[in-house]
């Protein structure tokens, strides 16, 4: 790869600082709630804003999803620029997610190191099985979507973490007590529970986080040059975006290419990898693959 691209991209990399880091923290974290407070609220003046519940329960689950990639920042620590502070944000993450930060890290930069090599990939070990290295064709993109919405691969890819043995002392403390909170919010508000953490958890993130897997990755696992292992889909709208690909997430090949990049950057490292004619020549764009995978029987 051209060093001098690699450059104009270093260059224009920045990573947050810890008052944007709390800012983004706030967005797809407190914000979301704030959403479900005053619609819970506005129900009792009016029944019918229960029609907003669904589309509510969805939009929850895509911050869980922006929950899992900000903790996937920190694994690279690019979330904010202070080490230290990366880790403690990824620590929040992974309780929020009820899932564990040290072992996922681990298991992720194995995904980055082997990624093809589903024996040695931790990342895809638990979903070796579901033809993601196969080619996404409109045949396998209908299973992938079955397999997908009836959770067939939940058994392989949820996790449920209460104790945390490889996290600090205050990290499971907070971890107790935030499950002990929302056990007690179960009891006391089982329908607002349900629409707004189980059906959101358990239902729309799942299926989201398995379809950028599938996105990200199906049918390019078998390939031997590293800048086809992986796919851009960019989806030009940014609110759809920002819900369904949240975190930039539609830069996946450009994450890993240089996974030292913080996020927010990410398309301009796009826009500079376009001069490079091996890149330029790939497409990127989310609809035209679609539209490709679905011509393809």
């Amino acid at each position: 790869m051209n060093t001098c691209l690699i450059s104009k991209i270093k260059e224009e990399n920045s990573r947050k600082s810890f008052f944007k880091a709390l800012l983004v923290f706030f967005n797809n974290i407190i914000f979301p709630w704030i959403l479900v407070f005053i619609f819970s609220w506005l129900v009792s003046i009016s029944i019918w804003l229960f029609i907003v519940f669904p589309l509510l329960s969805f939009f929850i689950g895509t911050r869980f999803r922006a929950v899992n990639n900000m903790s996937h920042e920190c694994f690279h620590y690019s979330f904010c620029r202070s080490k230290k502070i990366n880790d403690i944000f990824g620590e929040l993450f992974s309780i929020i997610e009820f899932s564990k930060f040290k072992s996922i890290r681990k298991e992720h930069l194995s995904h980055h190191k082997f990624l093809g090599d589903m024996d040695k990939d931790l990342d895809f070990i638990g979903i070796r099985n579901y033809g993601l290295h196969k080619k996404l064709c409109r045949k396998r993109l209908i299973r992938h979507l079955k397999q997908t919405f009836l959770l067939k691969q939940l058994k392989n890819t949820f996790f449920f973490v209460i104790y945390d043995n490889d996290a600090p002392k205050w990290a499971n403390t907070l971890r107790i007590m935030y499950i002990f909170s929302l056990a007690i919010i179960i009891f006391l508000y089982p329908l607002y529970t349900f629409m707004f953490l189980l059906l959101p958890y358990c239902y729309f993130y799942q299926i989201q986080k398995h379809m950028t897997d599938v996105i990200d990755h199906g049918g390019l696992l078998n390939n031997i040059d590293p800048m086809s292992k992986t796919r851009n889909f960019i989806i030009k709208n940014k609110i759809l975006s920002a819900i369904l690909l949240p975190r930039y997430d539609g830069y996946h090949l450009v994450h890993h290419l240089f996974p030292w990049i913080c996020v927010e950057n990410h398309e301009r490292a796009h826009e500079i990898m376009m001069e490079n004619e091996i890149y330029r020549q790939k497409k990127h764009g989310a609809w035209e693959q679609v539209k490709e995978w679905l011509n393809d029987e």
